[in-house]
């Protein structure tokens, strides 16, 4: 049975609000996203620039003790990516002209852990940021499958 986006207005954050799912009838409430314009960017992104790149990779960003962010951020930035609207500690969406990246956690849980998306026009491109993000930061990183499949 599908679930319902809802708003919960009890969870405002930068003048939104954060948004779950439900079934209609009740039941558990999943937390997605810190505010709706989140969602909203961050989907247009993954559906329409990082999953349109020939070669693309999931997986999981970590850092013990930390904020994957607060260490991403400034290393994206160096790479010359750009953030189309500011985010959160729960998501975050990052653009250049021969890659993207959008991370994501669950609303409510630590922010060590992010879920990755990153595509590019090849697998190179793809490893050198990858690297990047190993060798620069203290960030544990999990590449959990490659598309195509890199066997």
């Amino acid at each position: 049975m599908p679930l319902h986006v809802l708003y919960d207005f009890d969870h405002l954050a930068r003048d939104d609000a954060r948004v779950t799912k439900r079934h209609a009838m009740g039941g558990a409430i999943h937390n997605q996203f810190e505010t709706f314009r989140e969602m909203l960017a961050w989907g247009k992104c993954l559906t329409y620039c990082i999953n349109t790149f020939p070669v693309r990779c999931i997986g999981l960003l970590q850092d013990s003790g930390g904020d994957v962010l607060s260490r991403l951020d400034p290393l994206m930035k160096s790479l010359n990516f750009a953030s189309p609207i500011p985010t959160g500690p729960c998501c975050s969406i990052y653009l250049r002209d021969d890659a993207g990246m959008v991370t994501s956690s669950t609303p409510g849980d630590p922010a060590e852990f992010h879920y990755f998306h990153l595509g590019g026009w090849d697998a190179q491109r793809l490893r050198r940021i990858l690297g990047f993000i190993q060798t620069e930061t203290s960030i544990e990183l999990e590449v959990e499958k490659w598309e195509p499949d890199r066997g």
